[in-house]
């Protein structure tokens, strides 16, 4: 049976009746559950039962598109309103994290695997358009194991029923050939008379993530964050979870589910931007996807300020936050020289020169000398100072726009993200594309 599509990018509304006991029923209440990828998932509440929780931990429904579902949150029910008339009436909105669907879900159910769909993973894979160049395969694509997980990229096609109406889509300008196929199909026809053809409709690419360890629900949402983190760097914007579903031991089919992100409409904006294959400076074809994703999985806590920054990027910058991206990258490439094995006074230079092209480098040195004849290095030093300390004299702050530390945070972003590009592996004239495109944009 195929699984219902719920998008995590899209909005949804829901009414129907909840209560908190698995095996029992009573105390049930009323609610609309409301979903948007900004303000996530709320239940909007009206309790009269006395025998209604008042605080609980998950939540069985019915909804009236006659499905079952199981929310996931800390609910507490004696924070909104409450009436008194002849009875006491609490009503409110809730916000709660994880929202399932198809059946009710103990929180030990164990999990066999859950598949990841990202925006932007289908063109990073393939151009679209030329989808019918792949071949389905029925092994994954790549499998990646880490410590207690293993991530597999895999494929579903779905199919159009054809049948005998075959011949009638088939076309060639060389009618001795066409007439040779369609004499063929027939004959094949009169052999198989039982055969039923069907054409391929869509071809989709998703992770699947598998823990050896019976992690739970929490642990496999944050290894797809983690995911998505990691494409939001590759493809320099954000990327968003498209789809979560996961299949529970025992379960014939898979469950999907929604989640509370919290994203800003403008970094969804950004996410859903169309993207091109062949413009990407970093696509499958470049890199070996299942040893970057070994890697990965080691490494991600460590860039997590690196990964938010792009997956939480809204194209937009308030003064303070490029204040803030300044002091944050500056001091990163302080950690990387320590890393390298770079003296104190190369602390800035010594990442530049190591992770930087030649044409990042001189479109920095460009940049400051429109103000001095300061080395990058010293007006880096300078600048992260002037922000981070109160009582430095503020040389560089009094005359740089908003646009200009724009920049400069940009510069700064892209060398620690080369960083990180190199760690995983990839090669220099990629990561070169990568910066080349990343300062332009």
């Amino acid at each position: 049976m195929a699984t219902k599509k719920y998008e995590l990018t899209k909005e949804y509304f829901f009414h129907g009746e909840f209560w908190h006991q698995l095996d029992d029923n009573k105390g049930r209440f009323s609610a609309r559950i409301e979903y948007s990828p900004y303000h996530g998932l709320i239940l909007d509440y009206c309790i009269s039962d006395s025998e209604s929780p008042r605080t609980c931990e998950i939540l069985y429904g019915v909804l009236n598109t006659g499905e079952r579902c199981t929310l996931i949150g800390k609910f507490d029910f004696t924070q909104g309103n409450i009436h008194f008339d002849k009875g006491i009436i609490h009503t409110g909105r809730h916000g709660f994290p994880i929202m399932l669907f198809n059946d009710f879900y103990a929180p030990d159910s164990k999990i066999e695997y859950c598949d990841l769909s990202l925006h932007g993973l289908q063109e990073f894979i393939h151009p679209h358009g030329f989808f019918t160049q792949l071949k389905h395969l029925e092994h994954p694509i790549f499998i990646a194991k880490g410590n207690h997980w293993t991530l597999q990229l895999v494929n579903h096609v779905s199919f159009s029923v054809i049948g005998d109406d075959l011949l009638n889509i088939i076309n060639c300008q060389n009618k001795a050939a066409l007439e040779n196929i369609i004499h063929q199909l027939k004959k094949t026809k009169e052999l198989y008379p039982d055969a039923f053809f069907s054409i391929r409709k869509e071809l989709v690419f998703y992770f699947r993530i598998k823990s050896s360890n019976d992690l739970g629900i929490e642990d496999h949402i944050s290894k797809c964050w983690d995911i998505s983190g990691l494409f939001s760097i590759l493809l320099n914007k954000p990327t968003l979870p498209e789809e979560i579903n996961i299949k529970f031991k025992g379960n014939g089919s898979k469950t999907p589910c929604l989640l509370t992100t919290g994203f800003e409409q403008r970094t969804i904006d950004l996410a859903l931007r169309e993207i091109k294959h062949q413009l990407l400076p970093i696509n499958r074809k470049h890199i070996n996807l299942g040893k970057i994703f070994c890697k990965w999985f080691k490494i991600a806590e460590r860039y997590m300020p690196l990964t938010i920054t792009y997956q939480y990027e809204t194209g937009f910058r308030t003064l303070h936050q490029a204040h803030t991206d300044i002091i944050l990258f500056a001091t990163q490439l302080e950690a990387i020289n320590k890393t390298i094995g770079g003296s104190k006074n190369e602390k800035y230079m010594k990442p530049i020169n190591e992770y930087a092209s030649l044409f990042l480098i001189q479109e920095i040195e460009m940049f400051f000398k429109k103000f001095n004849n300061k080395s990058i290095g010293e007006n880096i030093a300078t600048l992260r100072n002037e922000l981070a300390h109160v009582d430095r004299k503020k040389e560089l702050m009094n005359i740089l726009t908003i646009g200009d530390y724009v920049k400069i945070g940009n510069y700064l972003k892209t060398i620690v993200t080369s960083y990180l590009l190199s760690d995983l592996g990839i090669n220099n004239i990629i990561i070169e594309k990568y910066q080349a495109q990343t300062i332009q944009e």
